[in-house]
């Protein structure tokens, strides 16, 4: 190895689906009990509590007129029934945590088809190719008072490289 050089496992170099930028001191993360614990979770995706304080996925109701209320990114990455893949405590417990407060974050879960302005107002919908919540922007002129009670953010940098950077609230 010549001189001055670090080897960097090829992974740190690979952009992560989801990487909070500004804020992580500032920010909570609340442990919810998943309502379902045969489902899987990614870090980053887009989840909300049920009326019993249960974490709960996006299902294929939550669409751009009807967005996911009270929608929360995870911080947990969790998959059922496999040590390998998931966060062992979250697996133990069967429980995400769930990011709130003012942060910045970079994400890959994201509508890729819609179009993108910075400081558009970001909702959460279901995505039914990969079924996990993810942003979509609103249009503010044209949204009604369900669309912006669930705003959960902004556009802070429209994607660029498969990578969005928002502002979460």
């Amino acid at each position: 190895m010549p001189a001055g050089t670090f080897p960097v496992p090829k992974d740190v170099r690979v952009d992560r689906a989801f990487t909070v930028v500004k804020g992580v001191d500032a920010m909570f993360r609340t442990p919810a009990v998943l309502a379902d614990p045969s489902v899987n979770v990614d870090v980053g995706e887009w989840i909300a509590l049920d009326a019993s304080g249960l974490a709960v996925k996006a299902t294929a109701a939550a669409i751009l007129t009807e967005p996911l209320q009270g929608a929360r990114a995870s911080w947990t990455l969790y998959r059922q029934g496999d040590a390998n893949a998931g966060q062992s405590d979250a697996m133990a417990t069967g429980q995400v945590d769930l990011l709130s407060a003012p942060y910045q974050a970079k994400t890959q879960l994201y509508d890729t088809g819609a179009t993108w302005t910075p400081g558009a107002p970001l909702v959460v919908i279901h995505d039914a190719t990969t079924d996990r919540g993810i942003l979509a922007p609103l249009d503010p002129a044209t949204a009604d008072a369900e669309q912006l009670s669930a705003v959960v953010g902004q556009v802070v940098q429209v994607p660029t490289n498969g990578i969005l950077h928002y502002e979460a609230k």
